[in-house]
């Protein structure tokens, strides 16, 4: 299968997803959070565990690597950089728009897609950065 080179700066997105406080306690509990990370499960001063970030834009994540021409079964999530400019609100809709960067021919080893993508709330401002790398 050949790459879609032409994909290299092109914008991809807008993916949107909404969320409330309560995907947010969810998802903490759903990677272990309990008594001692009270913060990220009750309510009151409720914080936003930093990872929950990579849960809302797979989407992103995926569009990226059909962008590219590649097999979606046989791609592997190799790296993962997030960029915080702001603490996580609470709950809110982000908009996430981005690019694939690099594209490296690892000849017959298959090749390393990187992707960039910027993540801003519905307040207007830019959460955060994600910058990841695909295997396939």
């Amino acid at each position: 299968m050949a790459f879609n080179l032409t994909v290299i700066n092109k914008e991809i997105g807008p993916f949107v997803h909404h969320y409330t406080w309560r995907d947010v306690i969810i998802y903490a509990l759903g990677v272990g959070a309990g008594f001692g990370e009270l913060p990220f499960v009750y309510e009151k001063n409720l914080k936003v565990i930093p990872t929950f970030s990579v849960a809302t834009i797979m989407e992103f994540f995926f569009a990226a690597a059909k962008e590219a021409n590649v097999n979606l079964s046989g791609i592997l999530h190799g790296g993962q950089e997030l960029i915080f400019h702001r603490p996580i609100p609470t709950s809110g809709t982000f908009s996430t728009t981005g690019r694939i960067t690099h594209v490296y021919d690892k000849k017959e080893k298959g090749a390393v897609i990187i992707a960039q993508s910027d993540t801003h709330h519905d307040s207007g401002e830019k959460i955060f950065t994600a910058i990841f790398s695909i295997f396939h």
